[in-house]
């Protein structure tokens, strides 16, 4: 929604987030496991609450979104099953829930 294939990625303001009416938040800074991606979730509780999302999570983007490799996979079962849980029931990896 926020993206285009092919595409650099983009600073994006709180606006355009809430404005495409997310279901869901991914929480992946860049080269940060999911324990320091929940802290910084965390710290953006009350702009994150503002985005109407049912669920926020965050993950490890180091492991598992920011280097090409084999653990790519792993990054994409455990998008498949934050997103679906109901068709993917367990993946690899950790999806740490933010409260907001």
């Amino acid at each position: 929604m926020l993206g285009f294939a092919g595409e650099p990625s983009e600073r994006r303001s709180w606006d355009e987030v809430v404005a495409s009416e997310p279901d869901i938040v991914v929480v992946m800074p860049c080269g940060y496991d999911a324990e320091i991606a929940h802290r910084e979730a965390e710290l953006h509780r009350d702009e994150l609450s503002t985005l109407g999302a049912g669920e926020v999570v965050a993950v490890d983007a180091a492991a598992y979104f920011s280097r090409p490799g084999p653990r790519i996979v792993e990054g994409l079962e455990l998008l498949a099953h934050i997103l679906h849980p109901a068709r993917v029931p367990s993946a690899t990896g950790e999806a740490l829930t933010v409260e907001i």
